[in-house]
Parts: C-alpha cells; structure tokens; sequence
C-alpha cells in the first residue's frame, strides 16, 4: 500500500520507515502509558479513592485506553484513506 500511495519513486524509501518507526515509538509508550493509568486507586487515591469500578476493576482504564487509541486510529484511516474504485 505505502508503494502505491508514494507516487514518485525516490520517495519510497523514506515512507517504508514509517512503520517501524511507529512500532518503535509504541513499544516505548505503550508500557509507560499502561504504567501510568493501572490501578488509579492506589496510585491516584486523592483523585479515584471513591470510584467503585475502578476499586473493581483496577486494570480496566488503560485497556479502555487503548481501545480509545486503536478506535481514534481506525477512524482516522477509514476517512482518510482514498479508495479507488476500478471501472471494468
């Protein structure tokens, strides 16, 4: 896909490294994010002491981090992305 989109071939090279940059970046901010938003009540008791799904559910928020994350992303690519349609 990243060949077809890049029009002019000195280019390409450049747009293959997109993905492992970004993988790079994910694998560094997905644990510090995940770090910072497990178990809010202990870590956070000032702000989420009184919240009982999060007393239950301690590592919910950065799964529902994440889903936000991926549906934000998946969003962005369904309107982004320009399909084109092939006429027989």
């Amino acid at each position: 896909m990243v060949s077809e989109i890049i029009k002019e071939k000195k280019f390409q090279s450049r747009a293959f490294l997109i993905l492992p940059m970004t993988a790079n970046i994910g694998v560094i901010i997905g644990p510090m994010l995940g770090g910072l938003t497990s178990d809010p009540v202990a870590a956070y008791p000032g702000l989420f002491g009184g919240v009982k799904w999060l007393e239950k559910y301690p590592y919910s928020p950065p799964n529902i981090l994440s889903a936000m994350i991926l549906a934000a992303a998946s969003l962005a690519v369904w309107l982004g992305m320009e399909e084109h349609m092939v006429s027989n």
